[in-house]
């Protein structure tokens, strides 16, 4: 995928366009056509951004933006060639939270998908946000498997596998707090300065 391609995604997704998400996809499925090589993070931000498509799209095209998105989220978790990062867990629960009205259709897919973020060790404290914005406060707390407080969890309050894969600017509070647990102060202080 090329540059102006990964801008046009973008535009997409700021636009105020009612199929926008509907056009994002087709941009993303005639740029795999033309290139069948592509680079594994300008195809994950493709498919991140046609989610925001969706995740940004009209209630009016509710259907078409969530069957996109379901769409997208499939093609990601089944390809050879990408894997979903928390963004994609994030943004994919954003949209459930938006588009599926029936609370008990809405609690199984956000189950499944929560599940498979922390098997992949993809939480991040934008994927609880958006798992806290797509679930009802019972199905919060069941998922988060005690660490619920009133409020959204912070990633410190969840297992560290959950949280493994997501990279150390995304996840810096953790890092920070498990390993300078056994630091002095001045030790403590200088490691901050080195992980800046």
């Amino acid at each position: 995928m090329n540059l102006p391609t990964l801008f046009l995604h973008q535009c997409w997704v700021k636009s105020s366009d009612n199929d926008k998400a509907y056009r994002s996809y087709k941009l993303l499925s005639e740029a795999r056509k033309v290139n069948r090589a592509f680079d594994r993070k300008d195809l994950l931000i493709a498919y991140n951004s046609l989610l925001n498509s969706c995740a940004n799209s009209t209630k009016s095209g509710a259907y078409d933006a969530f069957q996109i998105a379901l769409d997208a989220y499939k093609d990601v978790q089944n390809s050879c060639s990408v894997n979903a990062d928390h963004i994609t867990y994030a943004t994919f629960l954003k949209v459930c939270g938006i588009f599926i009205d029936n609370d008990n259709e809405r609690s199984v897919i956000v189950r499944k998908v929560f599940k498979r973020c922390c098997e992949d060790g993809q939480v991040s404290n934008i994927v609880l946000r958006a798992l806290h914005a797509s679930s009802c406060e019972d199905e919060y707390c069941r998922l988060l498997e005690g660490a619920f407080k009133k409020g959204c969890v912070s990633i410190n309050e969840v297992p560290l596998e959950w949280t493994c894969n997501v990279p150390v600017s995304n996840n810096k509070t953790r890092f920070l707090s498990s390993a300078t647990k056994s630091l002095s102060h001045s030790q403590y202080n200088m490691f901050k300065k080195l992980c800046k």
